[in-house]
């Protein structure tokens, strides 16, 4: 697809004049269509192959050597990478698919890497170190070489990233908060995101709030539910589009003739609303945890409405409504002081049981998905400024977890939309019409003689007709007469030189050119006397 051009700096007098070949010049004629996929956990596959549920067994952890070797079969690049070699099969093109997703890696991670040698992303650094101990990053130090040595080859690059920049950047806020539910909360959706089994990483936050029992307060807990319910998603994700955009113009930079694909993000939660057959809102889960603990622990009854859900747009609703039962609880809290031990283990037990998975698939569900909408809205825009493909993966389905990491039919989900969206231009590209070879390249004159200090404009003709390949001039002796791209030859002292105009193929012609001293006006005089 791509002009290879190696030029030399310059070509020997012998070798020009000779009727070697010039096969350094020539275009690599082999049909050759090269995918990468750039992207974060979900891209890379992460997920796929753990068995115990830690990251420790996941060969995506980051991109080395064996797993180019040897992806990860379900993964959607990998997927799609098949429908390509397809595509390329029914064209005459040989087809290579790569993914260069990591754990970790957030947008902003990959063009620093892309852009700079020795860069390697805090975050995934973190997070290698955290479970693989001192060194475990040691393998992202290469990425720089990697990510640059694949892109410049591509014909094709996809891109999903994004949602990483948002989700950590809440976690970072979350386990700012003074509150040990946030923090916890955070800590074990950070466990999630980084592979481990979704109930084995609430099981830890129901551990750390049963041992931080006696400084939790329903205040506390109230607190949490308003916090979640009123997030802000908007200040994280203008700055996450802003991140992706880095990433294309860093692509861009490496190479400036590939296809680009954003691929956005996918709503993994959804359909995870629907917990117990109950859609439950916010202030729903709340009270009706509270409801329960009053009935087991003291006798005390506390209404519960018949309301299931309240539209996400009535904020203020919502909040009074949070405040009305906050003030009911407060009264219930005063009461639970004055119980035994046993029965305060069993308030907290009756708290953690309830609420750890509904209030994760609330701060999941009713805002993690808004935010991957608005920011697949900026990715669109993103796409349609700077000339790449938008491919819309929003609706594929969900798996009722909390885990965001798709299993292997999702990964096919996505790979299929990309089929749908982007055969169209692969199949272009592998079809269009081929500009005629290059068969012969004619130059206006074959020798001159020229004075040191003139010039001279040579003409190429490039045949057949019709023909667009570029022609590039050459000197062999600069020194003695240069040449501009547009064939001016500049005589610089007495001397020969070879002038040479080769089209991208390797076709040329050469022209000879004698370079005589420049005359002084006293020469000039001498030599008119003499005629007379």
């Amino acid at each position: 697809m791509k002009f290879r051009k190696i030029l030399s700096v310059a070509l020997s007098a012998t070798l020009i004049a000779s009727s070697v070949s010039l096969s350094a010049f020539a275009k690599e004629t082999d049909k050759k269509y090269d995918y990468v996929a750039l992207g974060d956990s979900i891209a890379a596959g992460f997920g796929l192959e753990n068995s115990d549920g830690t990251i420790l067994t996941d060969r995506a952890v980051c991109v080395t050597p064996e797993l180019l070797a040897d992806p990860i079969k379900e993964a959607y690049a990998t997927v799609f990478g098949k429908y390509l070699e397809e595509m390329g099969q029914a064209n005459g093109y040989t087809t290579t698919s790569t993914n260069l997703s990591a754990v970790g890696y957030r947008a902003n991670d990959v063009a620093e890497t892309i852009m700079r040698d020795g860069f390697v992303g805090q975050t995934a650094v973190g997070i290698l170190e955290g479970f693989l101990g001192k060194g475990g990053s040691a393998p992202l130090w290469q990425y720089h070489k990697i990510f640059n040595e694949y892109l410049s080859e591509a014909e094709l690059v996809s891109i999903q990233l994004g949602g990483n920049d948002i989700i950590l950047e809440l976690f970072g806020d979350m386990s700012s908060q003074d509150n040990k539910i946030l923090s916890t909360l955070s800590s074990t959706l950070l466990m999630i995101l980084a592979g481990f089994d979704s109930n084995r990483a609430i099981q830890y936050g129901v551990d750390a709030i049963n041992k931080a029992k006696d400084s939790i307060t329903y205040e506390m807990l109230s607190e949490a539910a308003a916090y979640l319910s009123e997030l802000d998603f908007n200040k994280y994700i203008d700055a996450s589009a802003a991140n992706v955009e880095k990433v294309v113009d860093a692509v861009r930079t490496v190479n400036d003739t590939a296809d680009i694909a954003l691929v956005g993000m996918f709503d993994a939660y959804g359909n995870s609303l629907v917990y117990d057959e109950q859609v439950r809102d916010m202030s729903y889960v709340v009270r009706t945890v509270f409801a329960r603990a009053a009935e087991e622990l003291t006798g005390m009854e506390i209404d519960v409405d018949d309301e299931e859900e309240i539209a996400d747009e009535e904020l203020e609703a919502k909040t009074a409504l949070l405040s009305k039962y906050t003030a009911k609880l407060q009264k219930l809290s005063n009461k639970v002081t004055k119980y035994n031990k046993a029965a305060a283990d069993k308030l907290v037990a009756i708290i953690s049981d309830e609420i750890s998975y509904p209030l994760q698939y609330m701060v999941a569900g009713k805002a993690v998905g808004k935010a991957m909408k608005v920011l697949n809205q900026e990715l669109d825009e993103i796409a349609d400024r700077k000339g790449c493909i938008f491919v819309d993966v929003y609706d594929i389905s969900n798996e009722h977890n909390l885990d965001p990491h798709p299993d292997a039919q999702r990964h096919k989900e996505i790979a299929d939309i990309m089929k749908t969206e982007l055969s169209d231009i692969i199949i272009s590209k592998m079809t269009e019409t081929a500009v005629p070879e290059a068969e012969k390249v004619t130059l206006s004159e074959k020798n001159i003689t020229m004075t040191a200090g003139t010039t001279y404009q040579l003409n190429a003709a490039v045949a057949p007709y019709g023909t667009s390949q570029k022609v590039k001039w050459l000197s062999s002796n600069k020194n003695v007469a240069a040449v501009d791209s547009s064939g001016v030859v500049v005589a610089k002292k007495a001397g020969t030189a070879y002038i040479t105009a080769v089209a991208e193929n390797g076709k040329a012609s050469v022209c000879k050119v004698t370079v005589n001293k420049k005359t002084t006006v006293l020469q000039t005089i001498f030599k008119t006397l003499l005629k007379k």
